[in-house]
């Protein structure tokens, strides 16, 4: 199924009972043709007993070789230079979040840059609860208005201040911003029904998407934290469609044209241009920008595959990983991290395999990367195995 018959499906489907993850599936439809979210379990029956390995050394993930990628090709013009220098890539540690309520299933959706604040929604049964908040791995729930609690809801970024960007409604969604206690709705695009925040940074600048009711249309959008109550569209070749999904702490915004057609950015004065895509590679989209990098993912062969890709928007230097699922975070040095089943963080030019959750059966749980701190030395998702689901840190 392709991103635009995902969206059409979604936004003619109405929201299952309890209101648990309609919005957030729809967010999810969009971040590419193959990621998906972990359905929110929920433990019956009893505890199963866990054990939370590590995985030394750097090992190189590969796919199923019949559906092998291309070689990894650098851009024509330049190729991106190495990570950070490091001695060996390092072993990364596995930490279980504390849930803040007996009962409630919490999942990550996201952490801050300085790695102090991972927020999540969560679940109470089959009705959704408050959205969590742990500050230093310590958790609180996040008590939001009924304006908010009543529809469907999910927490799409959160910044170095504890504030939280939320989407709220499942066919007029419109964005949030709660800062110091307080929600506010962020200003409506006019012409558009549907309204998604993607991300924010710490100053407080919100970048997302707009798209009409039938999705013939979506611009990129900017809510910018010095000019409370305004929105701008970014602009675009020739006013063409595309989605803003990323911003830094110096402005930089990352996404794509279109619907994934073609890796972008847009510095911090708003002026645009599209990313290399390496030969033998199509479409792409930047899922996060930091300083001179930007990450995602592009697309190879006809049945929908995308794969991790890095570049760097200054130099123009382009490179791909055929052997890695899409890259979700990157840091200042350049290294990144991602997967949707099995989680790796890349640094010093070595691919580690997150550590996972391993049940009493010998079961090894899949692992969800969502995002990681700028210094590379976090990284954080969701891990499940068994019915079971948990909230992890790896430590890295």
């Amino acid at each position: 199924m392709d991103e635009n018959s995902l969206r059409t499906l979604m936004h003619a489907s109405e929201p299952p009972p309890g209101n648990v993850d309609a919005v957030m599936l729809v967010e999810a439809g969009r971040r590419s043709v193959r990621r998906r979210r972990f359905a929110t379990a929920v433990a019956a029956g009893g505890l199963t007993a866990i054990v939370l390995v590590g995985v030394a050394g750097a090992v190189a993930l590969t796919r199923n070789e019949s559906n092998r990628a291309p070689a990894a090709n650098a851009s024509p013009t330049a190729s991106a230079p190495p990570g950070p220098n490091a001695n060996a890539a390092p072993a990364c540690s596995i930490q279980q979040l504390a849930s803040p309520q007996r009962g409630l299933s919490p999942s990550v959706t996201a952490v801050d840059p300085s790695g102090r604040y991972v927020a999540a929604i969560s679940a109470i049964g089959d009705q959704q609860g408050d959205p969590v908040l742990w500050t230093d791995g310590v958790p609180s729930l996040v008590h939001l208005p009924t304006a908010i609690t009543k529809f469907t809801f999910n927490v799409s970024g959160v910044n170095s201040r504890g504030d939280l960007l939320i989407n709220v409604g499942a066919k007029a969604t419109s964005p949030w911003l709660y800062h110091n206690g307080i929600a506010t709705m962020l200003p409506k695009y006019a012409g558009f029904a549907l309204m998604i925040g993607t991300d924010i940074n710490a100053r407080g600048d919100v970048v997302g998407y707009a798209e009409t009711s039938d999705s013939g249309a979506f611009v990129p959008l900017i809510w910018p934290a010095g000019h409370p109550g305004e929105v701008h569209k970014l602009a675009t070749p020739h006013g063409a469609n595309a989605m803003a999904q990323s911003i830094d702490d110096a402005g930089t915004v990352g996404g794509s044209l279109g619907d994934g057609g073609t890796p972008y950015v847009w510095n911090a004065s708003g002026k645009g241009h599209a990313l290399k895509v390496p030969p033998g590679y199509h479409g792409g989209r930047v899922f996060s920008v930091n300083g001179e990098w930007a990450v995602g993912w592009v697309g190879v062969g006809k049945q929908g595959q995308v794969v991790a890709a890095r570049w760097n928007p200054r130099t123009g230097a382009a490179n791909v990983y055929p052997d890695q699922d899409e890259a979700l975070a990157v840091d200042s040095h350049g290294d990144f991290a991602g997967g949707v089943e099995s989680g790796y963080l890349f640094r010093g030019g070595a691919f580690v395999s997150l550590p996972g959750v391993v049940d009493s059966s010998g079961a090894m749980s899949d692992a969800e990367v969502v995002g990681m701190a700028a210094d590379g030395k976090t990284v954080v998702g969701n891990a499940s195995a068994s019915k079971l689901y948990y909230n992890v840190i790896w430590h890295c």
